[in-house]
């Protein structure tokens, strides 16, 4: 794809993406990042996924929409397809103890830097 092609692309979407945003947040999809970049949807998979098959150039064209167009990996179809969820529970006796929110935050901040959310629970006891 030309450079310059993609740009217009990109302007046209930078144009409409406030009302695009505002109106539908969360329905930018793969799909319409591929067509944008004008690659499949393989291709924009390939390029989220950081596959090494990718040529520079494309990579970083199909990057620039995709950080123009504010798209965001669906968590749930995803771990729907892959059948992990990404996600750690932790069980508490007691949510309004300093203590445990103080450790569960410390636990949810390294959880996230490594791609992982916090689920927390409190124990009732018997």
């Amino acid at each position: 794809m030309k450079d310059g092609v993609c740009k217009g692309r990109l302007e046209t979407y930078r144009t409409n993406a406030i009302v695009y945003s505002t109106i539908f947040p969360w329905s930018v999809t793969i799909k319409d990042v591929a067509r944008l970049a004008g690659v499949s949807t393989a291709t924009a998979s390939r390029v989220l996924n950081h596959d090494r098959r990718i040529a520079p150039e494309t990579f970083k064209s199909v990057s620039e929409v995709i950080a123009a167009s504010g798209y965001r990996r669906n968590t749930i179809a995803r771990s729907l397809k892959t059948s992990r969820s990404h996600a750690v529970g932790f069980l508490t006796p007691e949510i309004a103890n300093d203590f445990f929110i103080y450790i569960a935050e410390g636990v949810e901040e390294r959880l996230q830097a490594e791609g992982y959310s916090l689920i927390i629970c409190r124990l009732h006891p018997e």
